[in-house]
């Protein structure tokens, strides 16, 4: 949590004799909380698996309202379908993305297909039902 409404009292003086100078002025402060994108994750799906939110694989508690990134660093809709998705790192940043004030966790996503390798001896004297080839 961050500290909100701290006074600071800022003295100047101009050290002038006989009479010094001296103004006092008081600061309010509010400084936000820290930002929580989460934390990293590492984790794989199958190109044939239904809509993904990449926020839910997110670790911790993540803030929302941020920006997705294609390891391009390229703006992403983070609800897809993972055969729409190349395997990779995606990064989700807030807070003021053009200055030192934000933060980002990555996800390193596996999209894997389903391959099959048939193998074929033979074709001859099939039967089925009773009927040969």
């Amino acid at each position: 949590s961050g500290y909100t409404g701290s006074i600071i009292s800022v003295v100047a003086s101009d050290e002038v004799c006989p009479i010094p100078g001296i103004a006092s002025f008081p600061i309010d402060l509010d400084v936000p909380p820290p930002l929580e994108p989460g934390t990293d994750s590492t984790f794989s799906l199958c190109d044939s698996d239904g809509v993904i939110n990449m926020f839910n694989f997110l670790g911790g508690t993540p803030q929302v309202g941020g920006t997705w990134f294609d390891s391009n660093g390229d703006p992403i809709n983070p609800i897809a379908l993972p055969d729409t998705l190349l395997s990779g790192v995606y990064e989700y940043a807030i807070g003021d993305l053009s200055s030192a004030c934000s933060a980002s966790a990555f996800l390193d996503i596996t999209v894997t297909g389903i391959t099959a390798n048939w193998v074929v001896d033979s074709l001859a004297n099939i039967t089925c039902g009773g009927f040969g080839d």
